[in-house]
């Protein structure tokens, strides 16, 4: 068995390419990474390869969103349509966390947010052992460091866990 299917690799699911880049500088050292763009490809990604944690980067949501977002600017009530467009973003998000959970019960799960709405928090929660970090980490090497710290504790009961990052 190769080292890599070993010790299973790091799934990144981030659409933006220089942050992909970044996660690729600071953890492609310790990991084996695997990106996926969009929340939908993970599950497919988890039966191809040896997963065994997830980085999911809620800020950065998927094309059609953001499409449906640049349309909420031209709709008459702009504010409100676009609370509508992330609200079934997040449910959206919400349908594939549960999915995973349900198919990789064992698999350590880190969500990197500088907001999230009240429901994803709760059906996170629903989901299984869910620890939120209520500050904001700047991306730093301290930051670094922590996820590794996070991702890497095998004794830890807590499962999943949402990170903070400070708003842009």
């Amino acid at each position: 068995m190769k080292e890599a299917e070993s010790r299973g690799s790091l799934l990144v699911c981030e659409g933006d390419p220089h942050l992909r880049a970044a996660f690729a500088l600071m953890l492609g050292a310790q990991y084996d990474l695997v990106f996926v763009s969009e929340p939908a490809e993970i599950l497919p990604m988890l039966g191809q390869n040896v997963i065994r944690q997830l980085v999911w980067h809620l800020d950065h949501p998927p094309d059609l969103l953001a499409e449906g977002l640049q349309r909420a600017i031209r709709a008459d009530d702009p504010l409100d349509a676009s609370r509508q467009i992330r609200a079934a973003y997040f449910n959206s998000c919400i349908k594939t966390l549960k999915t995973i959970c349900q198919a990789s019960p064992e698999l350590h799960i880190l969500f990197l947010a500088s907001d999230y709405e009240l429901d994803f928090q709760v059906a996170a929660l629903q989901c299984g052992r869910v620890n939120f970090l209520p500050d904001a980490w700047e991306i730093s090497q301290a930051f670094v460091e922590q996820l590794q710290a996070l991702l890497g504790d095998k004794k830890s009961s807590i499962r999943h866990w949402v990170v903070r990052l400070p708003k842009a």
